[in-house]
């Protein structure tokens, strides 16, 4: 299955070295095919790992406006609502962007409005907040660590363990 991973450190101390998260995302790379994306910012980082081009759910990462988005899974909007930027060729979405699109409208409560089977995690840097969803039936699991102003969290209990 596979994975999200994000570190934040308390702002006393320097910027999180990218070995973090590498180190995170071990437990949930299973080939030499998968690939750990990742985005770096400051005091926080985070990334998604995700499966071969045959692998039909994906992890996904959006960003805007300093707004970070990792999803696990998948979330299906009916087409209407799905804002037209946001469509591709294939009638499908972008659900990173869509969630993310949904967050910056909505703000937290966005999460009323989806359905699918899904783990997201939002670090806002525009007042240093972290958000973790899942879906209503929690098929998707999503697990944090804080210690002593550090935070993080995964889809895998065995990539905070490695901590």
């Amino acid at each position: 299955m596979p994975g999200i991973v994000g570190y934040k450190i308390s702002n006393s101390k320097s910027v999180v070295d990218s070995a973090i998260i590498n180190k995170m995302a071990i437990p949930v790379i299973y080939s030499p095919t998968d690939r750990l994306k990742t985005i770096n910012q400051d005091f926080f980082s985070g990334g998604v790992v995700d499966y071969s081009e045959e692998f039909p759910i994906k992890s996904a990462i959006a960003q805007n406006s300093g707004v970070y988005l990792f999803i696990d899974g998948e979330v299906y909007p009916d087409s209407d609502e799905v804002p037209q930027p946001l469509r591709d060729s294939e009638a499908t979405i972008q659900r990173a962007e869509y969630c993310l699109y949904m967050y910056l409208q909505s703000g937290p409560s966005f999460i009323r409005q989806l359905n699918g089977s899904f783990a997201i995690a939002i670090y806002d840097s525009r007042d240093q907040s972290f958000h973790l969803y899942t879906d209503r039936f929690l098929s998707r699991p999503l697990f944090y660590w804080q210690k002593e102003g550090d935070f993080a969290f995964a889809s895998s209990v065995r990539s905070l363990l490695s901590l």
